[in-house]
């Protein structure tokens, strides 16, 4: 009982965050007729690599022989499910990614408690968190968001643990968790160079030798994580590198972006053109010419700069505020037989497709509450170490977003709706108080 009344934000968190998943989990399995791989098999392959890894075909996307290596994909998400589908447990694999899950918005709510003194904003924060639909359903389709999230917002709070005492085994655990983030999705690779300069800027009136080797651990505990991982792909495919999946969205998206945005074409026959023209495909692009598919990128983007400055404005928006609903909630059985245009007024309310304009205002609101949050916080209480990490690690992912050009979708927020609702939530709750 001790426990329970100690615990007991966390486990109304846990409790509500679950329940949220179980049910939606059957909702969606009774929507596709109790076919379990409808829902949870997902569409970016990570389990066509476990299953060949279960299967003893190697690290490969390949439905059949010669089962060719794949270099776009980080392996700890793929070895992972491999340990579950080895023993036919795949049902036991989104029950864990569930649990995983319910855990994000325990750790969310830690994180909020660490900057925001007000117990009741993390807590409505942290619940929005919990019962977030898209996230929840994320949890049980086999797709890295729910590892990485996890991952990566436990390595947030250790630095948060680091500015409070300076001691190096929470800075060391940090580098250890963002490492394994990191070789879950790419995306984070960057990070620990932003998060070594800011404890310099931070620490620089009193920068001292135990400050730089501790940050210099931070480093080296990072980049051994994935060192294995860098080495097998230049075994591999002879580069030096973690994976292909920056060239494959500069030449899949971006540049194709640039090119419609500037000319008036469409998007998707522009992308078709581009690959056609190198002769290539998205099966055969790896680590083995990515180069040139980068080196032909950065060509396109700077032969359309206009293209470019208008695909960075609409990604950045469409960042912070796509949601994703309309085909989330399809997926749950609910509007399967409408199209996602806009019609007229009276077919958005006949049709229900209201509630998808109402839920992209919520998301725009969410946004303007945030940007209003985070100058009430500044204004309060100042620059704080964790609320420069927090504005470094959002605006480090909104920029990073710039990338997936007009293929951006509602899951690449999903890092970051933590920090998201925490200062719009403190915007709101602060503002009423």
């Amino acid at each position: 009982m001790s426990f329970i009344k100690k615990h007991k934000t966390e486990i109304i968190l846990f409790a509500a965050a679950f329940a949220v998943r179980i049910v939606l989990f059957l909702i969606s399995l009774k929507n596709a007729g109790w076919d379990f791989w409808t829902i949870s098999g997902g569409a970016d392959g990570y389990a066509d690599i476990a299953k060949n890894i279960a299967a003893g075909n190697g690290y490969s996307m390949s439905a059949s022989a010669p089962f060719l290596p794949d270099s776009m994909r980080l392996p700890l998400y793929p070895l992972i499910l491999a340990a579950f589908f080895f023993f036919k447990a795949h049902l036991a694999a989104a029950i864990f990614q569930i649990a995983a899950g319910s855990f994000i918005p325990i750790i969310g709510y830690k994180i909020a408690s660490k900057i925001i003194s007000q117990k009741n904003i993390a807590f409505a924060a942290s619940l929005a968190l919990a019962v977030e639909p898209f996230m929840a359903e994320l949890s049980y389709v086999f797709m890295t968001e729910t590892l990485f999230i996890l991952l990566f917002l436990l390595a947030v709070l250790f630095i948060i643990d680091y500015f409070e005492n300076q001691k190096l085994k929470w800075l060391a655990s940090s580098g250890l968790l963002l490492g394994l983030a990191t070789l879950v999705r790419p995306t984070a690779q960057y990070l620990p160079v932003l998060i070594i300069a800011l404890i310099f800027w931070i620490y620089r009136k009193s920068l001292n030798k135990k400050i730089i080797i501790q940050s210099a651990v931070f480093l080296a505990i990072f980049l051994a994580v994935l060192s294995p991982w860098i080495f097998r792909n230049y075994k591999t495919f002879g580069a030096a590198a973690l994976s292909s999946q920056s060239a494959f969205n500069l030449y899949g998206y971006l540049a194709p972006s640039t090119i419609a945005l500037e000319t008036g074409q469409n998007f998707q026959s522009v992308k078709n053109d581009l690959f056609k023209n190198l002769n290539l495909t998205t099966e055969n692009l790896d680590l083995s010419n990515a180069s040139r598919f980068k080196k032909e990128s950065y060509k396109i983007i700077l032969e359309h700069p206009a293209g470019l400055i208008k695909s960075a404005a609409i990604t950045i928006f469409q960042f912070f505020t796509h949601d994703r609903y309309f085909d989330t909630f399809k997926d749950f059985g609910y509007f399967k037989n409408i199209n996602p245009g806009i019609g007229s007024a009276k077919d958005l309310f006949l049709s229900g497709k209201i509630i998808f304009v109402l839920t992209r205002m919520l998301w725009i609101f969410l946004t303007a509450a945030f940007f209003c949050g985070i100058f009430s916080y500044y204004k309060n209480n100042g620059l704080s170490a964790a609320f420069l990490l927090f504005l470094i690690i959002v605006f480090y992912f909104a920029l990073t977003s710039i990338i997936t050009g007009l293929g951006i979708t509602g899951r690449i927020r999903m890092p970051i709706n933590a920090f998201i609702l925490i200062f719009a939530f403190y915007g709101l709750m602060k503002k009423s108080a």
